[in-house]
Protein backbone atom coordinates (compact mmCIF):
# COMPACT_ATOMS: atom_id res chain seq x y z
CA UNK A 1 0.00 0.00 0.00
CA UNK A 2 0.79 3.50 -0.69
CA UNK A 3 2.11 5.87 2.18
CA UNK A 4 0.22 9.16 0.68
CA UNK A 5 1.96 12.19 2.05
CA UNK A 6 0.35 15.54 2.12
CA UNK A 7 1.79 18.71 0.66
CA UNK A 8 2.28 21.91 3.18
CA UNK A 9 3.60 25.35 1.97
CA UNK A 10 7.35 25.96 2.81
CA UNK A 11 7.53 29.41 4.63
CA UNK A 12 8.57 32.33 3.29
CA UNK A 13 11.97 32.44 6.17
CA UNK A 14 12.09 28.93 5.72
CA UNK A 15 12.87 28.74 2.00
CA UNK A 16 16.77 29.65 1.66
CA UNK A 17 17.69 26.76 4.00
CA UNK A 18 14.80 24.25 2.49
CA UNK A 19 17.08 22.76 0.00
CA UNK A 20 20.52 22.86 1.60
CA UNK A 21 18.51 20.91 5.13
CA UNK A 22 17.26 18.07 2.66
CA UNK A 23 20.02 17.20 0.66
CA UNK A 24 22.69 18.43 2.46
CA UNK A 25 25.03 21.23 1.32
CA UNK A 26 27.66 18.89 -0.54
CA UNK A 27 24.79 17.55 -2.46
CA UNK A 28 22.84 20.98 -3.09
CA UNK A 29 24.00 21.72 -6.46
CA UNK A 30 23.09 18.61 -8.48
CA UNK A 31 19.87 17.88 -5.77
CA UNK A 32 18.69 21.38 -6.53
CA UNK A 33 19.08 21.05 -10.43
CA UNK A 34 17.52 17.73 -10.44
CA UNK A 35 14.57 19.61 -8.53
CA UNK A 36 14.31 22.52 -11.08
CA UNK A 37 14.68 20.00 -14.23
CA UNK A 38 11.79 17.23 -12.83
CA UNK A 39 9.20 20.46 -12.01
CA UNK A 40 9.90 21.89 -15.06
CA UNK A 41 8.92 17.91 -16.68
CA UNK A 42 6.07 17.75 -14.47
CA UNK A 43 4.94 21.79 -15.33
CA UNK A 44 6.05 22.85 -18.79
CA UNK A 45 3.52 25.35 -18.95
CA UNK A 46 3.12 26.39 -15.05
CA UNK A 47 6.77 26.61 -14.01
CA UNK A 48 9.80 28.40 -15.41
CA UNK A 49 12.69 28.34 -13.17
CA UNK A 50 12.90 29.49 -9.65
CA UNK A 51 10.44 29.87 -6.93
CA UNK A 52 7.15 27.91 -7.34
CA UNK A 53 4.57 27.72 -4.76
Amino acid sequence: MLDHKTATLVPDERRPNFLPDLFGISRLIIAENMVYAFMEQLSRLDYGGGFWT
